[in-house]
């Protein structure tokens, strides 16, 4: 039954590596597409602007308003679809902007030459499209952390939980004491939660740790919870590597404990005693919209609204139809009338 069970987790893994790719790719298309979209238009309103007609300068605005708003719509794009491949995965696992990125560039790089643009143009359009992969990409993947967050799970963690028998403060300023603290690379800042002390690691290095001090139902003791993770640049790793170096920090803490005169007294509480911590500590790495708890109705809702607000400046901005986009904008306006007061009257009564 075992090794059914182990095919299937394999099976089930390979299936959602392949879709991991087939996002990947598919992102990278849709990318491109919009690129070369917005690219074209951009043409073509350039040789509309610089057109002679009487409305020549009203056609300028909007041309620069056109040239600044779809550069920065086109940033956003990779985010969108990162976000949306993301949150359609199984596992959750993150389709990075980057990576979007980098397939639209391969694209682009193929797609050069054929152009006959001259050498010069070439080269330079392809440093253009390198420059905005990766330094663009860098921060596309920081706002696709911000708003998915970075696919983290209990089994990604390794932890322990010891019952010291002292007062907590006197653990608190051991552990942070010069002689131990760089040892056991902790900081030196000191949070509160829920009235325990949590202490953290400094940011350097792959490994990092949290360590919890809560109060024991005796007087006489104190909990002291620990989990630890290796932070890869999308996800956390969990690895041969971790196993060792939570063994190893387990082994420094007992032996700090140990070294005191007189010794410490302490002794191993069974793992479920984390958990709290460990909820702590992947409720770190939810993004804005996983903490929001938005509903597929929610974002159906929600993407219709700024799916009308587009509508309400194409209405007017590229086809200079101000009855559509006045309507359109009546409309988003009773939407809110009706909607904002039931949601606000629903979040006073909760």
């Amino acid at each position: 039954m075992s090794f059914i069970l182990d095919i299937k987790s394999r099976f089930g893994n390979y299936l959602e590596s392949m879709r991991w790719v087939v996002f990947l790719f598919l992102g990278g298309a849709l990318n491109t597409m919009a690129i070369l979209t917005v690219a074209n238009y951009l043409k073509t309103i350039n040789v509309v602007s610089t057109s002679t007609n009487p409305e020549a300068q009203f056609q300028i605005v909007i041309t620069v308003i056109q040239f600044i708003l779809l550069p920065i719509f086109l940033f956003f794009i990779p985010i969108m679809l990162s976000i949306i491949f993301t949150k359609l995965g199984a596992d959750k696992i993150l389709v990075p902007s980057m990576f979007i990125q980098i397939i639209s560039l391969g694209w682009f790089l193929f797609y050069l030459p054929t152009t006959g643009l001259d050498s010069d143009k070439l080269i330079m359009y392809g440093q253009m499209m390198v420059y905005y992969t990766f330094f663009g990409g860098i921060a596309q993947d920081q706002l696709s952390f911000k708003l998915v967050g970075i696919p983290a799970r209990r089994e990604d963690l390794e932890k322990f939980s010891l019952k010291v028998y002292a007062e907590r403060e006197k653990i608190v300023r051991l552990l942070l004491s010069e002689r131990y603290k760089n040892n056991i690379r902790l900081s030196e800042k000191i949070e509160k939660h829920n009235d325990n002390l949590i202490l953290r690691s400094v940011k350097r290095g792959k490994m990092r740790i949290t360590i919890e001090l809560q109060e024991s139902l005796d007087d006489e003791s104190i909990i002291v919870n620990v989990v630890m993770f290796q932070k890869g640049y999308y996800y956390l790793k969990s690895s041969e590597e971790l196993k060792g170096f939570a063994e190893t920090y387990q082994n420094n803490i007992e032996s700090i404990l140990r070294s005191q005169k007189p010794e410490i007294k302490f002794k191993t509480n069974p793992i479920e005693f984390t958990e709290s911590l460990e909820f702590l500590v992947l409720r770190e790495f939810e993004g804005v919209l996983s903490q929001l708890e938005i509903t597929w109705r929610g974002w159906f809702k929600t993407i219709m609204f700024i799916a009308s607000l587009i509508a309400v400046g194409v209405f007017y901005f590229f086809f200079k139809d101000g009855t559509n986009a006045l309507i359109t904008l009546v409309l988003i306006c009773l939407y809110l009338a009706f909607e904002l007061p039931h949601k606000l009257l629903k979040k006073r009564n909760e």
